[in-house]
């Protein structure tokens, strides 16, 4: 079984898991020189990776190539975490929420704190969890909205 793992991406590269249970990994470029913070994979090929000012990346052929994608920010972004293939949360600094619901074609900005955030999990495309500076747990069964 596959799967990803970003790290060493300061060097431009997310490492995809080879099919031996992650025992190798083998680079791949990420189009940009900055560091990035966080990827997150539905499957195999579907992937959206985020940076500091506000840069987002897809990939849709599995880190083959990636396309920046307009987030609307310059806030930098810690954390992503996509529910299925369309239905995605990123977060960052000065509590920054960005959700979309059309794979990253449009991102929506929300604010709930004031405290930089760092990761987020979604259950469903309406359950989630984010967390950040200060012990910050926020929840959401509304998507968000």
């Amino acid at each position: 079984m596959g799967g990803w793992l970003a790290y060493n991406v300061s060097a431009r590269r997310a490492h995809p898991a080879h099919d031996d249970s992650g025992a190798t990994w083998a680079p791949q470029e990420s189009g940009t020189p900055y560091p990035l913070n966080a990827v997150s994979f539905v499957d195999a090929n579907i992937g959206t990776a985020v940076r500091y000012f506000g840069t987002i990346l897809r990939t849709t052929d599995g880190g083959a190539t990636w396309t920046p994608q307009s987030s609307g920010t310059y806030t930098h972004l810690n954390g992503v975490f996509f529910a299925d293939a369309n239905t995605g949360t990123a977060v960052g600094d000065s509590g920054m929420i960005l959700r979309t619901t059309d794979g990253g074609a449009t991102w929506t900005q929300f604010q709930e704190t004031d405290y930089d955030l760092y990761a987020v999990w979604l259950a469903d495309a309406q359950t989630g969890w984010v967390v950040g500076d200060r012990g910050t747990i926020l929840h959401t069964d509304t998507g968000g909205e």
